[in-house]
């Protein structure tokens, strides 16, 4: 190679080196070299990104079923079905895609809807709006 050519690729090499990290000496030795790996080194890490939670094919098909159970059972009890599915779409949008924190709210909004005759009767009436419903602890339910 020629000099100007060795030049150019060591300037190179400095600035890729000062972008990770690393200080080259004149001698040509590297400081302050980031990992031990020489995976690392050569890529160094960047940020993982955190994925929106989406739902496999049988974990939508489960919940679709869950979600099916919890509106007939709502509206069993309540008798309006505008009620029970304004019920049943708060549940879900409060649980974020979670089967199990789904399922186990919705268990005890409608076991304390059946238990509790003044719940269902401020359901009812329309002074309780199932928003309120959902984010009450299961004390404040019975």
């Amino acid at each position: 190679l020629s000099p100007v050519c060795l030049g150019s690729l060591r300037r190179a090499a400095s600035i890729n080196a000062e972008y990770m990290g690393i200080h080259i000496l004149p001698s040509g030795k590297a400081i302050g070299r980031p990992a031990s790996s020489k995976s690392d080194w050569l890529h160094p890490k960047r940020k993982k990104r955190k994925k929106k939670r989406q739902l496999t094919h049988t974990s939508r098909m489960k919940m679709e079923k869950i979600r099916n159970g919890a509106g007939k059972t709502l509206f069993k009890i309540l008798t309006v079905y505008d009620l029970a599915q304004r019920i049943e779409e708060s549940i879900f949008s409060m649980c974020n895609y979670d089967v199990g924190t789904y399922s186990k709210r919705a268990r005890d909004i409608i076991f304390n809807l059946k238990r509790n005759k003044e719940l269902k009767e401020r359901m009812l009436s329309g002074s309780l709006p199932p928003e309120i419903l959902v984010s009450m602890t299961n004390d404040t339910l019975a």
